[in-house]
């Protein structure tokens, strides 16, 4: 969904409806206004729900179907008012400039909505964006975020984890996570995750799951299961494309108990002669 093709082409859509209404059939410009504002988002709001467009989006294609469909109306209701009274129809400065400032909103609006979500065509992000130190030649110009927990869309989620997290600090369990090794991308590494609970006993035959979010990309995020290797010792072999941040989400599952982990790692972009990277996180 690219607002700067969706919505001139609305647009135009609205204005060839509109012109032939108004051109062949004997209702007045206010009537024709309010059935192609009904129509355009009869037509577009089940595609939005469907598709799932985000608000950004949503909007912006909403306001301005409703604003061209409004200025048609006044335009030619007005025009329709200076005939009856025998005056020129002509059409003054004054609501051409609004119509102009509208338009050029609208347009400006669907620029940053386009570049928000779908980012600069990559011809122009080589010339107008720097290219990173750490990952050359992965330049990204959209905004898609990561989220784990979005609590916002959801008050009931949002208990639901509140209640989780005090039974979680109530459990005591201790769970230490990190590499074996220094994580490159596009490599193999293991990571490991050790499981004890307060009285530091190994908690063997857990479910344990690990969700490595990329913050610049969404597309690039890797659900990872891991074995048991030992009595409460979990690994998996990760590969991680790109170098730099991630985010890590762990949820360990054992009977009816859940502990989550919400911490951060690094990968390098080739290797290094010392040191292990390691995830850093609050259990």
């Amino acid at each position: 969904m690219n607002p700067l093709l969706t919505v001139p082409l609305g647009v135009l859509a609205q204005l060839a409806v509109f012109g032939g209404l108004y051109r062949f059939t004997r209702m007045g410009g206010k009537t024709i206004a309010v059935i192609i504002a009904v129509l355009s988002l009869a037509i577009y709001m089940p595609d939005a729900i469907i598709q799932a467009h985000g608000g950004d989006v949503m909007s912006i294609h909403v306001a301005s179907y409703l604003i061209v469909a409004f200025f048609l109306g006044l335009i030619t209701s007005h025009m329709e008012k200076r005939r009856a009274e025998g005056a020129e129809t002509g059409f003054h400065w004054a609501p051409a400039a609004i119509i102009g400032f509208f338009g050029v909103i609208i347009v400006l609006d669907s620029i940053f909505v386009a570049i928000a979500t779908q980012g600069l065509p990559d011809s122009w992000t080589r010339h107008v964006l720097p290219t990173p130190a750490s990952e050359p030649g992965q330049i990204r110009s959209e905004f898609p975020g990561t989220v784990a927990r979005d609590f916002q869309e959801n008050q009931e989620g949002y208990n639901a984890y509140l209640a989780q997290y005090r039974r979680q600090q109530t459990q005591g369990w201790h769970v230490r996570q990190g590499w074996l090794g220094n994580p490159v991308a596009g490599r193999a590494t293991q990571f490991q995750v050790a499981v004890t609970d307060r009285h530091g006993k190994p908690i063997a035959g857990a479910r344990v799951d690990a969700v490595f979010l990329r913050p610049s990309n969404s597309s690039d995020d890797r659900p990872i299961r891991l074995v048991e290797s030992a009595p409460g010792v979990y690994r998996a072999d990760v590969v991680l494309p790109v170098p730099g941040m991630w985010g890590l989400l762990l949820q360990i599952r054992h009977g009816k108990d859940l502990h989550e982990v919400q911490a951060s790692t690094s990968v390098t972009a080739r290797s290094r002669s010392s040191g292990a990277g390691a995830s850093q996180g609050a259990g």
